[in-house]
């Protein structure tokens, strides 16, 4: 059966096909949306003028909106909104297929792709698509080989936000993720994850050659050589 004939709405412009009109809607933007705001710090481009003051508090590290009841801050009204949501406990967006809920109307719509399983956001280099446009940008940047977010204090720059907040407390030797059973500290979670293996003896990553296990995928990679 042709994988498409379950999937009665095609896009005119190329060969995606999807069971939600709404979502091949979202698709067809991509071909068809004219974005002349350009940003001078980064290659990324805008419908509008508004849109492209946004982005530039990115750059700037303005975070005018401002949480009374803790630290946080942001570029955006709407995250502001979406942030006092954590104070209340409220989940107002739900799944009618399951359990799930959540803050946000977008992530709710992302969420319900894994019930379809479709992906509408393709990479026109590669065969990779994605569920949500922010992750096809990222991957976007393999292929430009743009690294937008730069340290200010070296030459290190990179592809997303939170791995710039990452390599920044390799300069103030901040550790915040810490170990609950000995004193091991580390910039990152996924550190302190396989970290904490050690302490549950955990072996994740099977060898299918011979059965061994192995605490993290790098270790298994090196392992597999010998086969």
């Amino acid at each position: 059966m042709n994988p498409t004939s379950r999937k009665p709405f095609k896009c005119p412009l190329c060969n995606y096909a999807s069971i939600y009109k709404e979502t091949l809607k979202t698709h067809v933007l991509i071909h068809i949306v004219e974005k002349p705001f350009t940003c001078t710090m980064c290659k990324n481009a805008f419908t509008t003028n508004r849109s492209l003051k946004r982005h530039l508090l990115i750059h700037t590290g303005e975070k005018p909106f401002k949480c009374h009841s803790c630290n946080y801050g942001c570029t955006q009204i709407g995250g502001l909104k979406r942030h006092l949501l954590t104070h209340t406990g409220e989940r107002p967006f739900k799944c009618t297929v399951c359990e799930y809920a959540c803050t946000t109307s977008g992530n709710l719509k992302t969420h319900m792709l894994t019930h379809s399983r479709e992906k509408p956001f393709e990479c026109t280099v590669c065969e990779y698509a994605f569920t949500t446009s922010e992750s096809l940008k990222r991957h976007s940047l393999i292929h430009t080989g743009d690294k937008p977010f730069k340290c200010s204090l070296c030459n290190y720059a990179c592809t997303q936000k939170e791995s710039l907040k990452q390599h920044k407390l390799s300069h103030t030797g901040e550790k915040p993720f810490k170990c609950t059973v000995c004193d091991y500290a580390s910039t990152t979670s996924g550190n302190l994850k396989r970290h904490m293996l050690t302490h549950t003896g955990e072996r994740p990553h099977k060898c299918t050659v011979c059965g061994n296990a192995f605490t993290t995928s790098g270790i298994l990679k090196v392992h597999m050589l010998k086969h």
